[in-house]
């Protein structure tokens, strides 16, 4: 069983990074990628943190998990509806002087009759 949770453990694992990386690339650019990166995972490790701690109090003061387990699913809920609100990225537009990008440069644009 050992081995089973570590196989999917470290494919789910390994493939989180990467689709990360290129969500938060896709949706707010590359420009400030390691800035945003690093406030994403420093949020995720303090709350990652925090969450044992809350719901040891919990525990603690009404001798049930249940509010920690609810609170910790409509957080999920939560993050789903923010995730489902997000809009696509609006594709690049000729700034002046800047190039424009190869896809979307057209055979008016390019020279050609």
């Amino acid at each position: 069983m050992l081995y089973a949770f570590s196989v999917l453990y470290g494919l789910g694992h390994g493939a989180r990074v990467p689709m990360f990386v290129g969500a938060v690339s896709y949706f707010f650019g590359t420009v400030a990628l390691g800035e945003l990166i690093g406030v994403l995972q420093g949020i995720g490790t303090l709350t990652s943190a925090f969450g044992p701690y809350l719901a040891g109090f919990i525990f603690d003061t009404t001798q049930s998990y249940f509010l920690a387990f609810l609170l910790a699913g409509l957080s999920w809920v939560a993050a789903g509806i923010l995730a489902l609100r997000l809009k696509p990225p609006r594709p690049p537009t000729k700034i002046e002087g800047q190039p424009v990008p190869v896809s979307k440069v057209t055979d008016s644009q390019a020279g050609a009759s």
